[in-house]
């Protein structure tokens, strides 16, 4: 049973030799491995040597350690120097009137586009993403053409029967 999920879309500003810009990250999928895996099993007679993070967790929900057998926390999370592939449209920062722009990326925010285009956030480099997207296709367009072959022979002796 899952207890509580959620995400943060926090803005944050992506910096790179050309400058920096803001991204915000609502609606992106996020492809970042994961930071945090924590499994904890509750013994009956103690929780004294229960992890902060659980502790904690069980206060703000209001709930007692005593009612579970065990836990499973994970946690992703963009850290501050992480390398990022971002995949997005730039539009207006909202944040910064037009006029008090200082250098004309000031005004440019990366975010998911109004129609509905992909928005992607990566820890992978471009040419990493590029590399699994090609395996991708190839098994695709092989595997499709395996089925279609297939189908024609399922087809051809079904008549010919």
């Amino acid at each position: 049973e899952v207890l509580e999920e959620g995400e943060s879309a926090e803005h944050f500003y992506l910096k790179d030799d050309t400058g920096h810009v803001l991204i915000n990250p609502q609606g992106a999928r996020i492809d970042i491995p994961m930071n945090l895996q924590l499994e904890w099993k509750f013994k009956k007679d103690s929780t004294s040597n229960t992890p902060p993070v659980i502790t904690n967790f069980l206060k703000s929900k209001n709930l007692k350690a005593k009612d579970f057998a065990r836990m499973t926390f994970e946690e992703y999370c963009i850290a501050p120097h992480d390398k990022l592939f971002i995949l997005g449209t730039a539009g207006d920062n909202h944040f910064i009137q037009d006029s008090k722009s200082k250098t004309g990326h000031d005004n440019v925010m990366i975010q998911k586009g109004s129609d509905k285009k992909l928005y992607y956030i990566s820890d992978k480099s471009e040419r990493e993403i590029l590399k699994s997207l090609k395996w991708k296709s190839m098994i695709g367009i092989i595997g499709g053409g395996m089925l279609s072959i297939y189908c024609f022979w399922a087809i051809f002796s079904i008549f010919n029967a």
